[in-house]
């Protein structure tokens, strides 16, 4: 787990745990929600078990990685570093060796067994190098660890549980790590240096990117906004979206979040179409009613004892047409 001050210092950074899904190449983090994290406007996900277990195992599971390959015993921590010429880059690897001047990490994962089918095969069944039997987003991470500590080889060491410990070795993809850095820089220079625009990059079809606009905006204030050509595009393509197959589903989603984020506080889009919270449904604690009724005849009291009524929740309604 990242302490306060690694949490503030990577602020406006891109970090090679982020490097993929900004890249649009994560399977579950969006670039909207890792971009809204690196501009402090969202917490990453939230502490669970999983997470818990690894920060847990962690510090074994180094040093057993250490042991194979070699290492010294006390393997080294550097924290949160940055590139000495980007200072816009940074990486937290979970262990550094120094070797004739040269760095070399690694990266772990405690995973669970059913993440080894994103993996195309044991270390070492694709030759000396494995880059290509690890899943894409994980190659993401390490060639950006690469790329800050300028080094030329990466350990990816991961855990499925039991006695399946695995140590695939990464080499330098240069290529890659310039396409990489090249669409990065030009994603921080637009939407996350503090001395640029910080232009907000359109909403995508992620769920985390749902979730942090249903955070971001939870209640509505009674106002329409002014209908724009753009949002009756948008509410077009929502409809059309909606017809076809359902692999369209995440597509359709990024217009909704699109014109979720035009929405933000106002009741919706005049004549396209509206996020407003639904109304309030009395909400009761039948246990706690039922713990305290206990054969009394005046149960009317306990029942509006334990009886609230929540706030509603926002839903999101598209307009039938454009002149509706």
């Amino acid at each position: 787990m990242l302490t306060k001050r690694q949490l503030k210092i990577r602020l406006r950074k891109v970090m090679a745990s982020s490097a993929a899904a900004l890249l649009e190449r994560h399977p579950y983090v969006s670039r909207f929600e890792a971009w809204a994290q690196a501009m402090g406007l969202a917490e990453g996900p939230e502490y669970s078990d999983a997470m818990r277990m690894g920060d847990v195992l962690e510090a074994t599971l180094v040093k057993e990685a250490a042991r194979r390959l070699g290492w010294p015993k006390k393997v080294r921590k550097m924290g949160t570093v940055f590139h000495q010429n980007h200072l816009w880059a940074g990486c937290t690897p979970d262990g550094v060796k120094c070797s004739n001047g040269e760095f070399i990490g690694m990266q772990v994962k405690n995973s669970g067994i059913h993440m080894a089918k994103g993996y195309q095969g044991q270390p070492g069944e694709g030759g000396e190098w494995d880059n290509d039997l690890i899943p894409a987003y994980h190659n993401f991470q390490c060639q950006w660890e690469m790329f800050v500590m300028n080094a030329n080889s990466w350990h990816l060491v991961v855990y499925f549980g039991g006695a399946d410990f695995r140590i695939y070795n990464l080499r330098r993809d240069a290529d890659l790590i310039q396409l990489m850095s090249e669409n990065l820089w030009k994603f921080w220079l637009e939407h996350i240096d503090p001395d640029g625009p910080q232009t907000e990059p359109l909403a995508d079809g992620g769920a985390g990117t749902g979730d942090f606009l249903r955070r971001r905006h939870p209640k509505n204030d009674g106002n329409l906004l002014p209908p724009s050509d753009e949002h009756y595009d948008l509410a077009e393509r929502y409809r059309s979206l909606g017809a076809r197959v359902k692999e369209n589903e995440k597509a359709r989603d990024g217009v909704k979040h699109q014109l979720m984020q035009a929405i933000g506080a106002a009741d919706g889009i005049e004549g396209v179409c509206t996020w407003k919270l639904t109304s309030p449904k009395p909400k009761t604690d039948w246990k706690g009613v039922a713990g305290e009724f206990e054969g009394d005849p005046d149960y009317q009291a306990f029942f509006y004892d334990h009886t609230t009524t929540p706030d509603g929740n926002r839903t999101f309604r598209i307009s039938t047409s454009k002149e509706a």
